[in-house]
């Protein structure tokens, strides 16, 4: 499995990692694992994002959950990508509609490998770059605001 999205989740003190692409590109996938130190565990929650690779996931400690978002779902330019958010709460995947930044219908476009992290100096979880569609870099930054 190759670029897929792995954080951190201090509440469950497991690293989590989620979907990811085969070496050849024919397989993405949507499954989720932990890892507690020694052990990978494969889970099955009851609900789940469509297979995804190049996704970001991190922690934010606002909602004690995971924040992922982006990605795509197949290998080539002809990909869907994704602009979805979803959150893991060591349980499940719940898809959410973030509060919109300003101007108020203002939301990240789809893209792959952004890069995404919380800031303990501000308390957010901030979104940056990736790649769009249409095979253009990103040069935008984005503030999680949590749904």
């Amino acid at each position: 499995m190759q670029i897929a999205s792995m954080a951190y989740d201090p509440s469950s003190d497991q690293v989590v990692l989620f979907g990811g692409i085969n070496s050849n590109g024919s397989a993405v996938y949507n499954t989720t694992y932990t890892f507690d130190g020694s052990t990978w565990t494969a889970l099955s929650p009851s609900a789940s994002p469509l297979p995804r690779w190049g996704a970001a996931l991190a922690y934010n400690p606002v909602g004690d959950d995971l924040a992922l978002f982006a990605g795509a779902g197949s290998s080539g330019f002809a990909a869907p990508y994704y602009d979805d958010t979803w959150t893991w709460n060591a349980t499940t995947w719940t898809q959410v509609t973030p509060v919109p930044a300003s101007p108020a219908s203002a939301y990240p476009q789809s893209r792959i490998d952004p890069m995404m992290a919380y800031d303990a100096d501000t308390s957010q979880v901030v979104l940056f770059g990736g790649q769009a569609s249409s095979g253009s870099g990103l040069n935008d930054t984005w503030i999680y605001l949590g749904p």
